[in-house]
């Protein structure tokens, strides 16, 4: 039976970063350790936890295979947001938070579109690209003040 690993994890990530590109593969080929031991690190009620630099392997061999982004990465981003958001709870920072994610949002769908022209560049490609991940960051950033307890 699968053990349930909540989401926004590190161990939610690992556990999907494993079922995109394979245990085995992701144990004998990309951190060169057991795939017993890769299991136990995807465990929540494990005592191991996952390095910074084997999660940046696992997340470069995501990518590899074909994943649109870094899940352990994103989720390490977020877990950081969330911690540091004690000191932007307030009203008027989910706001500007909010203001922000809409703009980079549209920056975004507009790069995303110059993209897609017949006659687009490798550079159209490239500023789209940078655009979406402008986005997700500005998205994590106001998902952060929302996890926090609204003030009185």
């Amino acid at each position: 039976m699968t053990k349930v690993r909540a989401a926004g994890t590190i161990e939610d990530a690992l556990f999907r970063v494993l079922g995109h590109i394979g245990v085995d593969r992701a144990a004998e080929e990309v951190l060169g350790i057991s795939g017993d031991y890769l299991r136990r690190l995807s465990d929540p009620d494990s005592r191991y936890r996952l390095t910074v630099e084997d999660a940046i392997k696992l997340d470069l061999a995501y990518l590899a295979a074909g994943g649109g982004a870094a899940p352990i990465y994103q989720t390490y981003t977020l877990l950081l947001d969330q911690a540091n958001a004690e000191r932007f709870s307030d009203r008027e920072e989910l706001v500007r938070r909010t203001a922000t994610a809409m703009k980079e949002g549209g920056d975004a769908d507009a790069a995303l579109v110059l993209a897609t022209l017949p006659g687009a560049t490798p550079a159209d490609r490239e500023r789209a690209r940078r655009e979406v991940h402008e986005a997700i960051e500005a998205k994590a950033a106001v998902l952060a003040c929302l996890d926090e307890p609204a003030p009185p």
